[in-house]
């Protein structure tokens, strides 16, 4: 040690030491080298900003298959009963449903309870723990256990109807609406097609 110490003093009062200039061009080097993490996040998050993005388009493409279902089953319907003839439905959705997982809970309940010297002191905690409940498919990918899946909410109705100018056909297409979708008269529109 006593030899490192004696070699610092020598190199220390010496303009431009090898020494000096050696240490500083390493301690150069390391920072340069050294992992830049806020980099990182920033790739991971333009990587998963597609997979975001894909997931809502996804959603708009299903909530949008949907809703095109709903007209054209309502439509064929409407085409069978009597006086209004050709006919085209627009619908529009309030949300479009949703994929319900199951859940598996846990809950635990602790309770300690310690008597020193005639005192009590008691502390009660409660856990709660939930995890996805998935199943195994075919190809041995894991996808979450859907145990119910709610139908888009209708927020109103448009139909345009040969016969939609008839004061009883455009009753019996309201009437029709509002027992499938369970809406409020007021958000049902029923017109002559032309």
């Amino acid at each position: 040690m006593k030899q490192w110490l004696d070699f610092w003093e020598k190199c220390k009062g010496k303009k431009g030491s090898p020494v000096l200039i050696g240490l500083l061009i390493g301690l150069l080097l390391l920072v340069i080298t050294w992992p830049d993490n806020s980099k990182k996040q920033n790739t991971q998050t333009k990587t998963n900003a597609p997979a975001v993005e894909n997931n809502v388009r996804n959603t708009e493409d299903l909530a949008q298959e949907r809703t095109q279902r709903m007209e054209q089953r309502l439509e064929e319907v409407l085409r069978e009963v009597d006086g209004v003839g050709e006919v085209k439905v627009m619908i529009t959705l309030r949300s479009c449903g949703a994929y319900i997982v199951e859940k598996d809970t846990r809950t635990s309940n602790s309770q300690n309870t310690q008597d020193q010297s005639g005192d009590k002191s008691t502390a009660d905690a409660q856990d709660f723990e939930e995890n996805t409940v998935f199943e195994k498919q075919e190809n041995g990918a894991e996808t979450p256990y859907v145990k119910e899946i709610t139908e888009p909410e209708v927020e109103g109705v448009i139909v345009a109807a040969e016969g939609g100018n008839n004061a009883k056909t455009a009753a019996d297409i309201t009437d029709a609406v509002v027992a499938l979708f369970g809406i409020e008269v007021h958000k049902i529109k029923v017109m002559k097609k032309v």
